[in-house]
Order: structure tokens, then sequence, then C-alpha cells
């Protein structure tokens, strides 16, 4: 987390005292976030400060925002490989290590992730 003073920890910091306090709003988003497997306050607030679009907006333009939507290169006759380079850089960054926590031990994306690599796909893209 970022050092006190910087946009980021103060949103964050308002978002606890607003759960604390039984903010709906917040609140709701907040449970929402914890009720997935794997997902903490340690998490769950971080990324409610850096996209406070979480369960507003449809599923596919949050993951485009949190820039975990590939998004592809192509120009006529060529294609190249798709990438994550779009979106919010440090929500990816804080996504990161959940998501391999996930991989590791929730069994059902522990298969999707299997499947992926026997697909022939990159392990980072599984």
């Amino acid at each position: 987390m970022k050092p006190a003073g910087t946009p980021v920890f103060n949103f964050s910091h308002k978002i606890c005292q607003a759960v604390r306090k039984g903010d709906t709003t917040w609140g709701y988003r907040f449970e929402l976030l914890c009720s997935a497997p794997g997902v903490d306050p340690i998490v769950a607030v971080p990324l409610i400060a850096a996209l406070p679009e979480v369960g507003q907006r449809f599923r596919r333009e949050v993951a485009a925002r949190g820039g975990g939507a590939p998004f592809n290169h192509d120009s006529g006759q060529r294609r190249v490989q798709r990438g994550i380079w779009g979106g919010r850089a440090k929500l990816r960054t804080t996504l990161y290590m959940p998501t391999l926590v996930a991989i590791r031990f929730n069994p059902a994306i522990h298969t999707h992730g299997e499947q992926l690599l026997h697909r022939g796909k990159p392990k980072m893209v599984a």
C-alpha cells in the first residue's frame, strides 16, 4: 500500500471508515468482494479504491478497466498475440498475487487453468 497522504491511501482509509460505520454503498461492494473465495479485506479495500465501479458495471467492462481483458493488435491480414495492455496498471498488480493463490488452491479455477495449459496457452495466460 502507498504511504499515507497519497490519494489511493486516503481513499482506502475512507472506505474502511465507511464500511465500519455501516455505509450501504461501500458496505455492499465490500461484502460482495469478500464473499468471493480467496478475497479478504486486505484485497477488497484496495480493489474498491482502485476500481469503484465494482458492483455497478458488467463483468467484461470491469475486466477491461482493470486491465484483465485481452485486447488485439490486428490490422488487415496481420493477426498478433492478444495482450492485457489496457486498463489500470495498479489494479492489475494488486490482483496478481490473489490470482496466483486462487489458481493454486481453488479447485474449479485450478482445473480451468490446467485445461488452458493442455490447449497450449502460455502459463501466464492460464
